[in-house]
């Protein structure tokens, strides 16, 4: 063979030992690249669907915040609200009449009132919540002060919370003939309006913490929580139910108790004798002064001398009638024995 042709076998052989493990690496790396891009392939599906997900509930959530912020109406904050009410000796909320029938009724309402004013109710609104088109966006059109109902909220000192308090409708002032309570009308100046809550305000709820508190008054709330409200509402009217309920039915245990702890005691008096019926002996029976269980026994021991007397008698009875026989069959003996006498002589009683 050809010396070049020698070389150039010599060098396909060094190439090919060359070339195999390259081959295997080459495949290797291959084949770890094929499983790496599958990983990320699997991780990044995964991924995928985890960010379809998140973009859904971000998407309800902006859907919820909206809503929510359109449920809640206008606003005015750092409201001046005047607080007027009057309790009874009970510690409840007192009531007073309006002067107005209803259904040839005559309307009970609680002696308690907010009074807000047109100058302050337009106040400082939230951004965002002005009304649209209106050329200042922190002050309301005074048309507002039409709406019928607010929602009130006590804001706490430092602003970072606030309470619901309750919802309030318009309240006309108190007709001039109606003399019991005119503490309602407030001499209404300007721009007054008068509230009345449209809830029974309960006794244990903390009126007096309203007067000179911050407030917060809105047109509307979500009807969830405004449902929440209601429904705790309806509990607390339950739960006051069932108080009254057991409260009765306790006062009516204790009367029957009392009746019973009389009865307990007219019986005592009535089997044992009453001490206090003494000074009447003579004018009243022995047995309701000295009381039943007495009597018994004296008319046991009555009883008990009467059978004694008896049996006395009886012994007496017998024993006269054994001295009358033998007195008879001495008589038999003593007649036969006279002269001229029969062998029999009879003997009877005329």
């Amino acid at each position: 063979m050809h010396v070049l042709g020698k070389v150039l076998a010599w060098f396909v052989v060094v190439i090919a030992l060359v070339a195999i493990p390259l081959a295997a690496r080459v495949h290797e790396i291959r084949k770890e690249w094929k499983t790496s891009l599958e990983d990320q392939r699997k991780d990044f599906a995964e991924k995928s669907l985890v960010a379809e997900k998140t973009q859904k509930d971000l998407n309800d959530l902006n859907v919820d915040m909206t809503r929510a912020s359109s449920g809640w109406g206008l606003v005015w904050d750092n409201v001046d609200i005047r607080v007027d009410f009057e309790r009874n000796q009970a510690g409840e909320i007192a009531w007073h009449d309006n002067g107005k029938l209803n259904d040839e009724r005559e309307v009970y309402e609680q002696k308690i009132r907010l009074v807000t004013n047109d100058r302050q109710m337009p106040g400082i609104s939230r951004q965002g919540n002005a009304p649209a088109g209106a050329a200042n966006k922190s002050v309301f059109p005074r048309d507002v002060m039409r709406e019928s109902t607010i929602y009130a909220f006590q804001v706490a000192a430092d602003g970072s919370s606030s309470v619901f308090i309750g919802s309030f409708s318009r309240a006309d002032p108190a007709p001039d003939d109606v003399k019991e309570w005119k503490k309602a009308n407030w001499n209404l100046g300007a721009g007054d309006t008068m509230w009345k809550p449209n809830w029974r305000v309960e006794a244990g709820e903390k009126v007096e913490t309203w007067v000179g508190a911050k407030w917060r008054l809105r047109t509307l709330v979500p009807p969830l929580g405004m449902n929440r409200f209601v429904g705790l509402s309806g509990d607390l009217t339950d739960i006051q139910q069932q108080i009254k309920h057991k409260q009765l039915e306790q006062i009516t245990k204790e009367d029957v108790k009392t009746k019973a702890i009389a009865q307990e005691e007219l019986r005592e008096y009535e089997l044992g004798g009453n001490p206090n019926f003494a000074k009447f002996k003579g004018n009243l029976p022995n047995y309701m002064i000295d009381g039943l269980i007495n009597a018994i026994l004296k008319a046991e021991e009555e009883r008990n001398q009467s059978l004694e007397e008896v049996d006395r008698l009886r012994r007496d009875l017998k024993a006269v009638h054994d001295r009358a026989v033998r007195l008879r069959k001495e008589n038999t003996t003593l007649g036969a024995s006279l002269p001229g006498s029969s062998g029999t002589t009879k003997v009877s009683r005329k």
